[in-house]
């Protein structure tokens, strides 16, 4: 639904208005092309006369893919070592009217294209799985509702495999959505890829929608097949499941998986599972915890058991607001590391918990231990029924900012990290406004007495060491803690037109130049921050990549329209319960809607988050493109939520080592865009762009970005100034 309003067209920074209408992006047939190549196609409008000026951006893709934010232009470098595979790309034409996403494949180093489909010539999974068993094939499902076994894939009930053919290190087999999110499957389609028959793998799912059912890899410990039956090197991108009563995405006794770009909602024990399994990823995920389902069992949303390898970057578990909804049993967090069979070795990273009724984490040490780390991790505006941090094992907690937490029911204590041998510590950390009962302790079980020694490492113990505690009342200590005092502050932080200063402004950073700048113990900011992608897109385990720094923009969230209006769909009628985890009891019937959080009709994700503590959200989608000594600067405009209170719009110089900001120049709330001049030819330059707000003022900047004028249009891509990395 777009909201009407004017554009502009500048011509050196002068801006002409007229009337415009929600660019329409001329449809994109899939493209073909090799490895060892550069890729390049220009969309066009199926309305260019009346659209007026377009911001174009990438709604999703591989990192690599640039858009020229000008003409639209996609480019794309492709190596030579890249495996064969088939990719979505989602481009994005903004104006002040609205905004249009065309979704079309790339087939890379690709023999043969299969489609799937109700005029096709195979119309289930089953037909084409059984006749087409070429590599390098790529199955195309056409856009639609896919039903019952014969959709399956994996093995029917009746035991025949229903798979398409393997694929090769160099060469990933491809099961891909015509559109992504536009491929359905229900009533017993699913996706559940069996180890019976032996090691299978070099497989990519993407795009594919599971209604009521799952996604899941099956291996087994033991079996005759010649060497094991665990499936291996699997990538599932971009797809989504609305949960029953099994979780949506599992990884169970499997090596090098990826989950990436996924969301998850509904019902479930957890929305992502792994378990004696090895080298599984979860990267840009999203969970939304509506129904927490099969009692007397552990609930989470991530949650890595008994799994060697484990890396969570990136990820959201946004709105899970409704444990009435939740049956009896213990709940695990949102970022879970149990270990029922064995140890584990996980890292949860450059992550968020946003307005939640479970606990933020748990690290066991039951049949092995966990090797746990949360680093640049966020939670706010959680309510947990007691404990906030359940921990026993070797975790730490490290750059984390952690705030508004309230849990419903007295507590022994906060952060339970009972016994008190193996617990890391908190450090480098953000701790505010924790209201519990009175006296309620916060820690219990946080020495930095002795290294710990865990599987195979010994690790450094911190206690409580250099974090930021506010506006907490209850005693600080249980037992069995070391608090060095002398690290500890107690600066307001958080951002106010009367706390300038306060460094958290926005959840997912601290701001620059704020009283919680350079605190840390790597000279650092306190806190978290969660404003970049960690790990190259489509890199398994242990590739080149994996977990490096990409310095690409998290915000906006990429594939973030699609699942909002999947879990904007939601409903479910049933009982409600009260009471404490393990002690429920039934309270009557209740009725879940989707449309709530970041859901609701002119929302969107990013502007969620990003406005959740009440100041002006900046403005995404911000490009600089080059000209004849001068820079033309493009942004999208604000979801329809925000719309009718901003009055304008400033672009400022930035200063990439000090942060600051100069040089405003003020453009109407009806324009997009602004012609920077009279720059020097080869100099480089940074600008910022932000957002004034009738009642809550101006917004900081969202990412900086980066230009160098040349003699002819050169395009750069945002990039972040070292300070902001």
């Amino acid at each position: 639904m777009y909201t009407k309003l004017l554009t502009g067209l500048l011509i050196l920074g002068v801006s002409l208005l007229v009337r415009a209408e929600p660019p329409v992006v001329t449809p994109i047939d899939d493209q073909s092309v090799s490895k060892n190549s550069i890729f390049t196609f220009t969309p066009a409008l199926e309305n260019s006369s009346t659209a007026g000026s377009i911001n174009w951006t990438k709604a999703y893709g591989p990192d690599d893919v640039n858009i020229n934010a000008v003409t639209g232009s996609i480019s794309w470098v492709l190596p030579s070592d890249i495996p064969s595979e088939s990719f979505h790309i989602g481009i994005k034409a903004s104006n002040g009217d609205g905004y249009y996403i065309e979704s079309f494949i790339v087939h890379v180093g690709i023999d043969k294209l299969v489609y799937i489909g109700a005029n096709e010539t195979y119309t289930t999974m089953r037909q084409a799985f059984d006749k087409e068993r070429a590599a390098r094939t790529t199955f195309i499902i056409r856009n639609g509702t896919y039903s019952g076994e014969d959709n399956k894939i994996g093995m029917s009930s009746g035991g025949a495999e229903q798979l398409p053919p393997e694929g090769g290190p160099n060469n990933y087999t491809t099961v891909i959505a015509e559109d992504p999110g536009d491929v359905i499957f229900n009533n017993g389609a699913l996706i559940n890829i069996p180890g019976s028959s032996g090691p299978i793998g070099y497989f990519a799912f993407k795009g594919i929608f599971i209604d009521g059912g799952f996604i899941m890899i099956t291996g087994e410990n033991q079996c005759s097949a010649a060497g094991g039956c665990r499936p291996h090197h699997i990538k599932f991108i971009r797809n989504g499941v609305k949960g029953e009563d099994n979780t949506p995405f599992n990884a169970f006794r499997s090596d090098n998986i990826l989950f990436e770009n996924n969301y998850a909602f509904g019902g479930g024990r957890y929305k992502f599972a792994s378990y004696q399994a090895n080298n599984i990823l979860w990267r840009r995920n999203v969970v939304r915890r509506d129904r927490s389902t099969v009692s007397g069992e552990p609930k989470g949303s991530y949650s890595v058991y008994t799994t060697m390898g484990a890396l969570a970057t990136n990820n959201l578990a946004i709105d899970g607001d409704q444990d009435r909804f939740a049956t009896t049993g213990e709940r695990s967090g949102e970022f879970a590391c149990p270990t029922t069979s064995g140890p584990t070795r996980v890292i949860f990273e450059r992550s968020i918990q946003l307005n939640s009724e479970f606990l933020v984490a748990s690290a066991d040490h039951q049949a092995g231990p966990c090797d746990g780390q949360y680093i640049d991790i966020v939670s706010w505006d959680v309510r947990p029924s007691k404990i906030y941090v359940k921990t026993r094992a070797a975790s730490l907690f490290d750059h984390v900012t952690f705030g508004n937490i309230k849990p419903r029911l007295p507590t022994i204590v906060i952060f339970n990290a009972w016994p008190s041998d193996l617990a890391r510590g908190v450090t480098n950390s953000v701790m505010h406004d924790f209201q519990g009962a009175a006296n309620e302790p916060m820690f219990y079980g946080m020495s930095a007495e002795n290294d710990v020694f865990v599987i195979d490492r010994s690790l450094d113990r911190y206690g409580i060491d250099t974090v930021n505690i506010t506006n907490f009342s209850g005693n600080l200590i249980a037992c069995c803690t070391d608090v060095l005092t002398n690290t500890i502050t107690n600066i307001d932080p958080i951002y106010s037109k009367t706390n300038t200063q306060g460094g958290v402004r926005y959840l997912v950073r601290i701001e620059n130049n704020s009283s919680l700048s350079g605190k840390a113990k790597d000279g650092s900011s306190l806190g978290a921050t969660v404003m970049t992608f960690k790990g190259k897109s489509g890199t398994l385990y242990g590739e080149e990549g994996y977990d490096s720094e990409t310095n690409i923009p998290m915000w906006p969230f990429p594939f973030e329209e699609k699942i909002k209006e999947r879990v904007s769909q939601y409903t479910y009628t049933g009982p409600t319960y009260t009471g404490d985890e393990m002690n429920r009891t039934q309270l009557g019937t209740g009725t879940l809607i989707g449309a709530r959080g970041f859901a609701v009709e002119g929302q969107s994700l990013t502007n969620y988050i990003w406005g959740y503590l009440g100041s002006t959200v900046p403005p995404f989608g911000v490009t600089a493109t080059a000209g004849d000594k001068s820079a033309l600067i493009k942004w999208n405009p604000h979801p329809a939520i925000d719309q009718e209170t901003i009055t304008e719009f400033k672009i400022y110089n930035y200063d990439p080592i000090t942060g600051e900001l100069s040089v405003p120049r003020t453009v109407n709330k009806t324009v997009f865009e602004y012609l920077v001049s009279g720059l020097e030819q080869g100099k480089e330059y940074y600008f910022a762009v932000t957002a004034m707000d009738s009642t809550k003022g101006e917004s900081s900047y969202s990412y900086p970005i980066k230009v160098i004028p040349a003699s002819k249009p050169n395009p750069l891509p945002p990039v972040l100034s070292s300070s902001d990395s």
